[in-house]
């Protein structure tokens, strides 16, 4: 195990690959980097287990291990197992007492593995074994590992007799056909868990009556964070899948490689900000500095950004959540009679992003020396000493473990600092802007003739930005 803060190695739970315990290497993400203790889980693809069991898609999903886990990482399985098993043999060291498990009965910790290993039939390496107990269920008759194996999905046979009644409303599906939900109510005619028991758009809740929301009711966006001129809207990622490969160079190579926030073009030149430029953004809970790219997509008044982005990606470390209150809506925390009670997805409290407002003014010169001069420490830091000691010699860098985009290293650093303050009209031919060495925009191809004679820089060299 690995504690960060401290750099030191606990001896009883080896579980960090060992690449991980080289000085100046950094692997975490922003999550790792604020933890204090380190478990590598095996990735998606050096693992078996079943995977995206959800109801609106009626197939159990099974993935075999294309590939060993890298290094020591392990399966959460394995790594769980260890883990527990350490627990319990520090709570009878210790004789821990049963404590209340936070309305989940008592918890003995003193039993933990003993629980989790089912009393033993499970060992450390038999992941494929829960997988084939799992199957043992009314969901899946007949269903086996090596049928999964060979097919790699295989159609529910029905919900089981574990799943919530309120999560489907259709207990006796028997996988025929297509599984639709709440035949409860709409094909047995069973009463609506309304206050009605019909399907109503009217809330009978003094809390709903006073906010004038008994209704289904258009109210204006509340101004979070201030009141400032632009709306700041989150979109979905296009080159990851949530925060999953966010950082990857091949995956930053395919767009401009770090954090930037969309403007309307005409709007943005009346503030000052060229396209490709720094900029920040601040409300009443803060400010952060993104890049600004102009698109014809975005409309007067609005700012988009694309989720996900880790926090180390951004100049200080500071992305956009911190500028984004992410306000609740008090009626969702009404309940505790007929229909509004609280449950996962049914009535919980919720955070909107969306009504954020933001100002947004371009950086001074000298504001714009110190964020470069900071990013760029920022990049040898994060790369470590071993980073540092190669841009002292002279020597190339490598861009694989970069927390930021590569050009800001080494000697693009002059490219840099140019195109940020001097960037040439929007389209799509970068060159003359780009903070990318001009040799590294339109690096060798696979199929290219200098493939065959590339230089070690051309496996690192970003491709040309959008």
């Amino acid at each position: 195990m690995y504690r960060p803060a401290s750099g030191a190695f606990l001896n009883w739970l080896p579980l960090v690959p060992q690449a991980m315990k080289k000085p100046g290497r950094s692997l975490l993400s922003y999550t790792g980097t604020q933890s204090d203790y380190i478990l590598p889980a095996a990735g998606w693809y050096e693992k078996t287990g079943i995977k995206y069991t959800v109801a609106h898609v009626p197939y159990v999903h099974y993935c075999d291990a294309a590939v060993p886990p890298l290094g020591e990482s392990k399966d959460e399985y394995e790594i769980y197992w260890l883990l527990s098993r350490e627990i319990e043999r520090q709570a009878k060291t210790m004789d821990l007492p049963v404590f209340d498990g936070c309305g989940r009965g008592s918890i003995d910790w003193k039993t933990l593995h003993q629980r989790y290993s089912n009393h033993g039939a499970l060992g450390q390496k038999d992941a494929e074994v829960l997988c084939a107990e799992i199957l043992r269920s009314e969901a899946t008759e007949g269903v086996t590992v090596a049928d999964l194996k060979r097919t790699g999905i295989a159609k529910f046979t029905g919900t089981g007799s574990s799943i919530q009644a309120s999560a489907l409303h259709n207990p006796d599906w028997k996988g025929a056909g297509v599984l639709n939900t709440l035949t409860r109510f709409t094909e047995y005619k069973e009463p609506w868990p309304t206050y009605s028991g019909r399907i109503t758009s009217f809330i009978d809740h003094p809390w709903f009556i006073e906010m004038r929301e008994q209704f289904a009711t258009h109210k204006d966006s509340p101004r979070a964070g201030g009141d400032y001129p632009f709306q700041f809207v989150s979109c979905h990622a296009r080159w990851s899948i949530h925060s999953t490969w966010r950082d990857t160079p091949m995956m930053l190579r395919l767009q401009r490689g770090e954090p930037q926030v969309w403007l309307n073009p005409e709007e943005a030149r009346k503030l000052g900000l060229e396209d490709y430029s720094y900029a920040e953004l601040y409300n009443d809970y803060g400010s952060v500095r993104m890049r600004i790219k102009y698109s014809t997509t975005v409309r007067p008044g609005v700012a988009y950004y694309h989720h996900a982005w880790e926090p180390h990606q951004f100049p200080r470390h500071e992305s956009f959540k911190w500028i984004i209150p992410g306000i609740q809506n008090p009626l969702h925390m009404a309940g505790g009679d007929s229909q509004l009670r609280f449950g996962i997805n049914h009535l919980q409290v919720g955070t909107f992003v969306q009504d954020t407002r933001i100002g947004i003014r371009a950086l001074t010169p000298q504001e714009l020396q110190e964020l470069e001069a900071g990013v760029l420490r920022q990049f040898l830091v994060r790369d470590g000493a071993e980073t540092e000691r190669r841009d002292a010699s002279g020597e190339k860098f490598d861009f694989t473990h970069a927390a930021v985009s590569p050009s800001m290293a080494g000697g693009a650093a002059k490219a840099f600092r140019t195109a940020a303050r001097k960037p040439a009209p929007c389209s799509r031919r970068l060159a003359s802007k780009s903070p990318i060495p001009a040799a590294a925009l339109n690096p060798p191809t696979p199929f290219s003739p200098k493939w065959r004679n590339r230089s070690p820089a051309w496996k690192t060299a970003p491709a040309k930005p959008p």
